[in-house]
This record gives C-alpha cells, structure tokens and sequence, in this order.
C-alpha cells in the first residue's frame, strides 16, 4: 500500500510540473537563431518570439521577429487558434494572408507539417525549462533517394522515397523578464 501511495504521489508531481498551454507559454523570448543549409555556410540571426492572449481560451499571437543585418528588420505575426475548445490538442497557425496550418499540441510541444513550392517543412516549438525551443527543417521533394526493400516470400516491397534535407533553422529562446 505504501508502494502505491508513493507512485501515485509521484505521478501526480509529473503531471503538475507538465508544462501547459498558454499559461506556461505566454511572454517575451530572445535568442540566436542559427540557419543551416546543406550548400552554403551557416547564419545566425538574433530573435524575439511574443505568445499572448488575444481571445480568452481560444486565440493567441504567435509573432516571431527576425533581426538580419542583411534583409532588415522581418515580422511574422501569426496566431494560434485553438481547432475545438473540446480538443486542446488540435489548433491552426493562421498567418492572417490566407495561409492556415494545422499544428498539433502535444508532449508540451507543437508540432507542423507542409509543403510550400516543392519543399516539405516540419516545424517544432518546445517548453523546455530553458525557454522556448523552435525548429524547422527543410526537404526538397524534387531532389529525393528512393529505393524499395527486398521483398521476402508472400510479401510486396516497401517502397520509400527520401527527399534530401537542405535547410536546419533551430533557436532556444529565453524568456525576458
């Protein structure tokens, strides 16, 4: 019985301490982003991330801001609105030019997927207790290996297509207080 009590207690512990959205998540960040790309050497660029509220429970703002000596001052302001208040896990990133994503909230990160101009993008953005993690990767859907296994007996080939990775952005942001 003892044994119990102390899983449960500490279940309970792990639970609490998950980080959640929006609570956990709204403010200000700032960090180095570093842009990787497979044919040219790396960049780093500083950044701000704001997350507010803009309608209780259900919309958010999601405006990174990137500070390159090269292009200048560049603002993406997007929102997170929340799919279905019964699903918490199911939301959209509206950039507010038409352009709508799903993202998946999920394990205290968000998760999109899309293709843009013959390149699929997979994104991140984590809570960590550093701050905020975001990745983005980048894959050309025109340049890809593709093979297929070696079938065994009663069995077709699995055949896959593997585009090439081309561009790695990644940033920990930290929370200004």
């Amino acid at each position: 019985m003892k044994l119990l009590l102390i899983i449960l207690a500490v279940f309970f512990a792990v639970n609490s301490m998950a980080q959640k959205f929006p609570e956990d998540w709204i403010g200000s960040y700032s960090g180095d982003m570093i842009l990787g790309y497979h044919n040219r050497p790396n960049d780093t660029i500083p950044v701000d991330l704001e997350i507010e509220e803009v309608e209780e429970d259900s919309t958010w703002t999601y405006r990174m801001t990137y500070h390159s000596d090269r292009f200048g001052e560049i603002v993406k302001n997007y929102l997170y609105v929340v799919k279905s208040k019964k699903d918490d896990t199911h939301y959209i990133l509206d950039e507010q030019n038409g352009i709508k994503m799903n993202q998946t909230y999920m394990n205290g990160s968000f998760y999109g997927m899309y293709d843009v101009m013959g390149n699929t993008y997979v994104s991140t953005l984590r809570r960590t207790d550093e701050g905020l993690y975001f990745e983005l990767i980048a894959a050309d859907l025109n340049n890809k290996l593709e093979s297929a296994s070696i079938p065994e007996a009663n069995e077709d080939a699995i055949e896959v297509e593997s585009p090439l990775v081309t561009i790695h952005q990644s940033a920990l942001l930290k929370k200004q207080e």
